[in-house]
């Protein structure tokens, strides 16, 4: 005899167990004689076969009875219970449902009412196991009935109405006091129904069916299909169809960013914005698209010119010299976004002007050398009647040829020796030589023999010259000038001249480091005048608010990325001048790199004065000043926050920018075929500077490789074995590139010990040391002072020299520390990681600012072989580079 269930019973006595488990933290005590079921229900403790997931909707189990009522356990021997079970959650807490239908032993089973055998528990988890048994309380006189006629033996085969499972009412009448306290709480659901054999079921379903969209009608619908089940099983499906789910189509333009249509052949051009449908489907709780992307002609934006971003291009074909003014084209996309659609190409709004060519503002060019002068125009065009300068002056082609003069009509020489803080110049001394052998002059009279010269051998070879001439030198102080005033007067005039050098060099720095300015104005600041006790103190400034905003100006074209030249012509259109009053040059803007002159190499726009940069020494052939750099650890750094015009980072970003132009090649790049180091793929490549060049040494004999013809580099040393081995340079480019990938954080630990950073505290150590010695010496002398053995006068100047050269190495050592610094793990993993992007960056792009870091940061790249490489970093110098 087989079972036969329907689910909706069962389900019914799910819902009434639900249903008791949601109100019986609420429900008020009631009369248990009219709650409590007649049947006498007793506690049944059961077991699942196996760990089941207790999903909300009810599963079907098999269970192991523990123990049966009155102890028959040989009744319980190889019996499955079966039952179904579900988990529902109530105030947060999950509370298991199972109930029992029946019970089977073998090919045999017995039904069971599953209204009176049922168990209610809290859980921790979402499963049932073996190891916890559950407690159902049920009929037991039911359970031992049902499980006596499994025992039996089978009856003959009964016809199938026979068959039909007779579900026993509940005997309202066998409750009792020892019922069930926990079923007292909700009511028995409806009997089970009986599901006759082959009984037909049909049902719905979205599974396996899509959704159908009507771009026509914006809609898209969720489609269903119909499952016909016979007996519980499946016997067929209909074809997906049309439900009642219905979602909204919508347009989507994020999804199409940066596809607009663009038309530069319509009238005026245009660009069409492109979208995608989409639409947000509930069942599943997400967005989903539909379709690829199409133009929408509602959103159709207009392309127009745009002048302002682009530099006007000069065209000097001979005859047809012209400016040519150019644009951009863009248009406001659908979020009001610029777009550009091509960078700039000469304008159709604006049509391209004549130069026209004037020697206004010029000079003439001289060329002593070669004794001619030359014409010098410039060209200029007109735009909305303003004239513009279109470059600077050049020769026009117009030549004078030059005529040496040395006496005006009346007989009076032109050039008359010019003098100087120090001498005569060598040219006033030559011409005075001429004199003497021209005009027979045989005296020269002067004030003083140092008004001659100061220097001994300008002094000493004059006055052989003009003694072999026969004429006597003679001053007002000395008389006649023999050679004992010649050696002794000439090398004490230059002791004092050096001793005055020196003096101004330190009276400049002790009057810098008060904050007091030496040499002339900057551009950005004027000069202030202040009495102080009836006197006026030289060298204040302050800003001068027109060109300081000159100045910002500069820096944020700077760094946009405009070069010197946009910069110099942008400002030359306008008509501002530059700090000598002439056109701005490029020079202007970045000087000189060694000498570290030019506006934007100005550290007093980030309120610093830096004094001492320079020292002058004079030619000993033409008697020029020349000036030389001094080191950086001897120049002055004062600061003065109330002149700054530009932020300390915004000034230190251009000097970065500075350092990298400055050494960009301007050649034409050579394009070669490199190895990709990860993938060893062939592509095209050009590069503009190799990382390799002038810090690649031969493995063999540590000499540097030398460029060979064909690509390849060399060792050119005579007794090295490796002697004109050829390495192609290509090859070891991809080898060091691979080795550079190897950097990690961990080769940066020894910067703090580094031999560069023990040479700068070593320095400090000496200066330092200076420093004390310096101050023992001007506690001696203030010693000496007091005990009267040094005259107050000559104790305070000497006083006064001490504390300026005290000043002067304290700079130093200020200099020298901000060089010095120590870096903890972190800001190695940064460093790396900056230098590793730069290694990526000039192998994707070339990059000139990445490949003059990476070269900086090398120190030596040692070739063992084309495939091995050792590489020697300068850590100081990336710790610089990559952490400023």
């Amino acid at each position: 005899m087989k079972l036969k269930y329907l689910f909706p019973a069962l389900f019914g006595c799910l819902i009434s167990l639900s249903v008791m488990a949601q109100t019986a933290g609420n429900t008020e005590e009631k009369n248990l004689s009219e709650e409590v079921p007649t049947t006498a229900l007793v506690e049944i403790l059961t077991a699942p076969h196996q760990i089941v997931n207790l999903p909300e909707q009810a599963v079907q189990i098999d269970m192991s009875l523990l123990n049966i009522p009155s102890g028959a356990k040989d009744l319980a021997e190889g019996v499955v219970a079966k039952g179904y079970a579900r988990s529902v959650e109530v105030e947060g807490q999950k509370i298991g449902q199972v109930v029992l239908v029946g019970v089977a032993k073998g090919d045999k089973s017995e039904p069971l009412d599953s209204q009176t055998f049922s168990a209610q528990f809290e859980m921790n988890d979402d499963n049932i196991k073996p190891d916890q048994p559950i407690k159902i309380m049920g009929d037991g006189q039911q359970l031992i009935e049902a499980l006596k006629r499994l025992q039996e033996e089978p009856q003959e085969e009964e016809t199938e109405e026979q068959q039909t499972v007779q579900t026993p009412e509940p005997d309202s009448s066998s409750q009792g006091e020892n019922g069930n306290a926990q079923a007292a709480g909700y009511t028995s659901p409806d009997p089970i129904e009986k599901k006759e054999e082959g009984e037909t079921e049909v049902k719905y379903t979205t599974n396996g069916c899509g959704v159908r969209v009507d771009e026509g009608k914006l809609q898209a619908i969720q489609q269903t299909m119909a499952q016909t089940y016979k007996g519980g099983s499946l016997e067929s499906e209909s074809a997906c169809m049309d439900g009642d789910t219905v979602f909204a189509l919508e347009k989507s333009y994020k999804n199409c960013a940066g596809q607009d249509i663009v038309d530069l052949t319509a009238t005026p051009p245009t660009a069409t914005a492109q979208f995608q449908y989409y639409y947000v489907n509930t069942i599943l709780g997400s967005n989903q698209t539909h379709g690829e992307c199409q133009p929408d002609p509602e959103m159709v934006f207009n392309i127009v010119e745009k002048h302002g971003a682009c530099m006007i291009s000069l065209d000097y074909t001979p005859g047809a010299e012209k400016a040519v003014f150019q644009s951009q084209l863009v248009y406001m996309n659908s979020n009001n976004v610029e777009t550009q659609v091509r960078g700039c190409e000469a304008s159709v709004e604006k049509p391209a002007v004549l130069l026209v060519r004037t020697t206004s503002g010029c000079n003439l060019r001289h060329d002593f050398g070669g004794n001619k002068s030359y014409r010098q125009a410039v060209w200029t065009y007109q735009d909305n009647g303003t004239t513009y300068q279109a470059g600077g002056c050049q020769d026009d082609g117009t030549e004078y040829d030059h005529v040496k003069t040395y006496k005006d009509d009346a007989g009076k020489y032109l050039c008359t020796p010019i003098q100087n803080g120090n001498s005569v110049t060598l040219q006033g001394i030559t011409d005075l030589i001429n004199a003497v052998i021209d005009d027979g002059i045989d005296l020269i009279i002067t004030e003083d023999l140092s008004r001659l010269s100061r220097d001994q051998g300008d002094i000493a070879n004059f006055y052989k010259k003009v003694t072999f001439l026969g004429a006597v030198i003679e001053s007002i102080e000395e008389g006649a000038i023999s050679e004992l005033h010649i050696g002794l007067k000439g090398t004490m005039n230059a002791l004092q001249l050096k001793m005055i050098s020196d003096k101004t060099r330190r009276g400049g720095i002790a009057s810098a480091q008060r904050g007091t300015f030496q040499g002339g104005r900057s551009y950005g600041y004027k000069t202030v005048k202040k009495l102080e006790n009836g006197e006026l103190v030289p060298g204040l400034r302050e800003i001068d608010q027109e060109e300081a905003d000159i100045v910002k100006k500069i820096f944020d074209f700077f760094l946009s990325g405009q070069s010197l030249k946009e910069i110099c012509d942008y400002l030359n259109k306008r008509g501002i001048p530059s700090p000598r009053g002439k056109q701005w040059r490029a020079s202007a803007l970045t000087g000189t790199y060694k000498r570290h002159t030019g506006l934007l190499r100005n550290s007093m726009y980030m309120g610093e004065m830096t004094y001492n940069k320079m020292r002058y020494v004079k030619h000993p052939s033409t008697g020029k000043k020349i000036s030389r750099m001094n080191p950086p650890e001897e120049w002055v750094r004062v600061p003065v926050p109330e002149l700054a015009i530009i932020s300390k980072e915004t000034f230190e970003e251009a000097q970065k920018r500075i350092e990298m132009v400055a050494f960009t090649r301007k050649s034409k790049k050579p394009k070669n075929i490199v190895l990709d180091p990860q993938t060893n793929s062939g592509r095209p490549f050009k590069f503009a500077r190799y990382i390799t060049s002038g810090v690649t040494f031969c493995g063999s004999c540590i000499s540097k490789l030398q460029p060979s013809r064909g690509g390849e580099i060399k060792c050119k040393n005579q007794k090295c074995q490796k002697r004109n081995t050829p390495y192609a340079r290509l090859d070891v480019l991809r080898t060091v590139v691979k080795e550079h990938k190897r950097f990690t954080w961990q080769k940066l630990e020894s910067y703090n010990h580094s031999p560069e950073a023990e040479k700068i505290l070593a320095k400090i150590d000496k200066m330092e040391a200076k420093i004390r010695e310096e101050k023992e010496r001007s506690r001696a002398i203030i010693n000496k002072i007091l005990s009267d053995v040094v005259p107050s006068a000559l104790g305070t100047d000497m006083l006064k020299e001490i504390n300026d050269e005290i000043r002067t190495i304290e700079g130093q050592v200020i200099a020298q520390k901000r060089r010095l610094k120590i870096i903890d793990r972190k800001e190695m993993v940064l460093i790396a990681k900056k230098f590793l992007e730069d290694i990526d960056r000039y192998y994707e792009t070339d990059s000139a600012d990445a490949a003059r870091r990476i070269s900086n940061c090398t120190n030596k790249i040692i070739l063992k072989n084309v495939r091995t490489v050792r590489i020697e970093y300068n850590l100081v110098k990336m710790v610089e580079l990559y952490l400023s």
